[in-house]
């Protein structure tokens, strides 16, 4: 079966693969540098280090960060990095002269992956959930691949899960979105806001949320680790947050089951996952219960999504 060249373009990492009948065979990474041209001397570097003969390769496929304008190709606007336009396309049709490309959104081709290789490969109607520096999501729906009219469809981050939130604006600059509760650059946030209305015992986060000293997600799930009651409250308002976008995503696409990956929930799901199950039964009437399932490529979800549509391209998707 023929290689193909996975890349994840993230706002941090950049990742490069060899994929070879759904097996990753080598894989590299390197930091986003934030510009076009750093990103494009980036991916030259992990394909040379992977030994690709890059004249050779007949498949490439990208999960990227967004917005994107699918029908060129190009990052546009993206917030996480410097260059107001990435041309994508064109720097992986430099690098692969004689290769077809296939880009889409990293979480969009992470449900294409979960689809056609995970743990419920087949299943009709799912959707991937991401929960990591930001929340996003993909959907498949009868089988098909949703995109949008620019690539940019499911934009769950941005599901309103609480009206009277008093925590600040979104990134988006909206408020009381999910992203900007439970989406991991959110977090320390969250806890300084939910500290101003705490009335249990004033633990050591719940003192440093008071005076604006948490400085990660990372520190308030390892205080609900050790048992700080505060953190507790905090990670408990986040999955109920969760489970609000969640039942939310049920009654738009009737999904039968959520997959959920990222960063923060992958590192947490033991804490996470049977909170957001609980409120998620109070959320959503009992016809229109549904399954969550935890990511099944992990770290690499998002390079096997870019395997995946390159694999087997979704309908509607361009190809360069």
């Amino acid at each position: 079966m023929a290689e193909v060249v996975a890349v994840d373009v993230g706002a941090t990492w950049v990742r490069m693969a060899i994929v070879r009948g759904g097996v990753i065979e080598a894989i590299k990474r390197e930091r986003n540098p934030g510009t076009e041209e750093g990103l494009e001397r980036v991916l030259q570097g992990l394909a040379e280090g992977l030994g690709i003969d890059r004249g050779r390769v007949e498949k490439v496929g990208a999960a990227s960060i967004g917005p994107l304008d699918l029908r060129r190709g190009y990052i546009v606007g993206s917030p996480n990095i410097k260059s107001h336009i990435v041309r994508l396309s064109t720097i992986l049709k430099r690098l692969f002269p004689k290769s077809k490309v296939a880009i889409a959104n990293d979480a969009v081709a992470a449900a294409w992956g979960e689809y056609l290789l995970g743990r419920l490969a087949g299943t009709p109607d799912l959707g991937y959930i991401t929960m990591s520096t930001g929340v996003g999501g993909g959907f498949v729906v009868g089988g098909r691949l949703l995109l949008g009219s620019r690539g940019n469809a499911h934009e769950v981050g941005h599901i309103v899960v609480d009206m009277g939130w008093e925590g600040g604006r979104c990134g988006c600059g909206g408020t009381g979105h999910w992203e900007a509760i439970a989406g991991g650059r959110w977090i320390p946030r969250t806890s300084s806001v939910l500290a101003r209305g705490w009335r249990g015992p004033e633990t050591s986060l719940y003192r440093a949320a008071l005076e604006g000293r948490v400085g990660s997600a990372r520190e308030v799930f390892e205080a609900a680790a050790v048992g700080d009651d505060f953190a507790l409250h905090v990670i408990d308002y986040i999955a109920r947050a969760s489970a609000a976008g969640i039942a939310s995503v049920k009654a738009a696409y009737d999904v039968d089951a959520v997959i959920i990956g990222g960063s923060v929930y992958l590192n947490n799901r033991r804490m996470l996952r049977p909170l957001i199950e609980r409120h998620l039964a109070a959320y959503a009437p009992f016809s229109s219960r549904i399954e969550v399932v935890d990511a099944s490529f992990g770290d690499n979800e998002g390079v096997m999504g870019a395997y995946a549509i390159a694999y087997r391209n979704p309908e509607d998707l361009p190809i360069f």
